[in-house]
């Protein structure tokens, strides 16, 4: 997955850090990213590769933005099945 940072502040966001979590049934991952941002731009600032748990349920991802006063947060969900022979 390709992390991007969408900036629509009108002016750059320094020392921003992404964190991001992975989480499902029995475990989880964690990853970080971190540079600046330019005003009004649309950066990748990282790229996660992990394998699918061999767990039913939920999965999650929580990405988290700072950079001095600023937060953003975003939260994705999915689940994990078994598809029918």
């Amino acid at each position: 997955l390709d992390v991007h940072v969408v900036n629509d502040l009108h002016k750059p966001i320094e020392l921003a850090e992404v964190d991001i979590v992975a989480r499902w049934a029995g475990g989880q991952r964690r990853w970080r990213f971190g540079g600046n941002v330019g005003a009004d731009e649309c950066v990748k600032v990282g790229n996660i590769t992990f394998d699918i748990p061999h767990t039913l349920g939920g999965l999650t991802f929580d990405l988290t933005l700072t950079a001095g006063e600023i937060t953003a947060i975003n939260h994705y969900a999915s689940v994990v099945t078994i598809l029918p022979d």
